[in-house]
């Protein structure tokens, strides 16, 4: 039996991690084409309709004076600014449990609702959480 020079078992060696490494790369491409990455879903949250923030959210793309004689007093004063776009105008309405966020096209146009932003810690949000357990109010 013929024994391999110590240069020769170098090459043996280096040809034989290359194509480990080679093989390590192509498999781990491999998996990465198969799954897809999954984009993060956001959780929707149901509220009774009944409920101060299902109402809210009922007078999204209405004026927020119908909103505010459906759920009623507002914790402060509106803060009223003008927009980015040049020529309407934000406003942020506090209420008890979530805030809404306004666009009027002009200083004396409607408010129209945009948003509605619950306050997670308060008992309002957790009181309108639609469950399987409860029912949602409506008739």
């Amino acid at each position: 039996m013929k024994m391999l020079s110590r240069q020769s078992l170098y090459k043996v060696i280096t040809i034989a991690v290359t194509v480990l490494l080679a093989l390590c790369l192509a498999v781990s491409c491999a998996d990465k084409k198969a799954e897809p990455e999954e984009e993060p879903k956001e959780e929707t949250i149901e509220y009774k309709a009944n409920s101060p923030l299902g109402v809210a959210e009922s007078y999204i793309g209405k004026d927020v004076k119908g909103l505010i004689e459906a759920v009623g007093t507002l914790k402060s004063d509106p803060v009223i600014k003008a927009a980015n776009d040049g020529g309407g105008y934000e406003g942020t309405y506090e209420f008890d449990g979530f805030t809404v966020h306004t666009y009027a096209k002009a200083e004396d146009a409607e408010s129209i609702v945009t948003e509605v932003i619950p306050d997670e810690n308060s008992e309002v949000y957790k009181e309108s959480i639609k469950t399987d357990n409860n029912d949602d109010g409506a008739k």
